[in-house]
């Protein structure tokens, strides 16, 4: 099995002149809480966070790089991309609700929305250009297929090789459901230059050459 390698890139807050790096507030401390959302705004909205993404798929595309001008040319060579909040951004609901994950909301939000990431989109499409295969690996349920499918397609993620969703019910964790499914997609005869995913459940265990972990601070204050 090849080594797998992980660029973690972490995102840090300024608010006052301090590094505010801790979302996780006790809820009976509204003040802090309050402080605590406004800072995640100012680093979405002042661009600190469309930075730190950047910068990472940059990086994740510098590797698939590297290999096009070596001499390792895999017959089918293959990038992994999780969807939520990191090829498609529901920073709209979550910041509406607080950044407290109101699942019901997150749903209905699919139905009308299809936010692309700038940065996920233009590495899905110089991977595309470069005939290298674009599969989809989402802690989404099976029952989300249809809606998924659509917001990819809406938000512009048009030609990809296979979306990989959890069954219905499926209680295996999200690491274990996501390792197994790369390991899918190397049993076609593919090899996964690069596996990008904004939690580090998208990326525990191998079967991907390297891993990428793109910020993302939004979930569970």
């Amino acid at each position: 099995m090849r080594k797998l390698s992980w660029i973690v890139l972490v995102a840090v807050v300024l608010l006052g002149g301090r590094e505010l790096t801790s979302w996780a507030l006790p809820a009976q401390d509204p003040a802090k809480k309050s402080c605590a959302e406004t800072a995640l705004k100012n680093y979405h909205d002042r661009g600190g966070y469309e930075r730190g993404v950047r910068q990472v798929f940059e990086a994740a595309w510098e590797h698939v790089e590297r290999w096009r001008q070596g001499d390792l040319s895999p017959a089918k060579p293959a990038v992994v991309m999780d969807i939520d909040d990191t090829s498609l951004s529901n920073y709209a609901t979550i910041a509406a609700d607080g950044f407290c994950m109101n699942y019901e909301n997150l749903y209905a939000s699919w139905e009308k929305e299809a936010t692309p990431i700038p940065a996920a989109l233009e590495f899905f499409k110089k991977a595309r250009a470069a005939g290298i295969e674009v599969f989809f690996i989402t802690g989404r349920s099976e029952r989300h297929r249809t809606v998924s499918e659509a917001q990819l397609a809406k938000a512009g993620f048009a030609g990809f090789k296979q979306l990989f969703l959890k069954p219905d019910g499926d209680r295996t964790p999200s690491a274990h459901y996501k390792a197994a499914a790369r390991k899918s997609i190397l049993d076609q005869g593919y090899r996964i230059l690069a596996n990008i995913g904004d939690q580090p459940g998208d990326l525990e265990g191998e079967n991907a050459d390297r891993a990428f972990l793109v910020p993302n601070p939004f979930y569970g204050s």
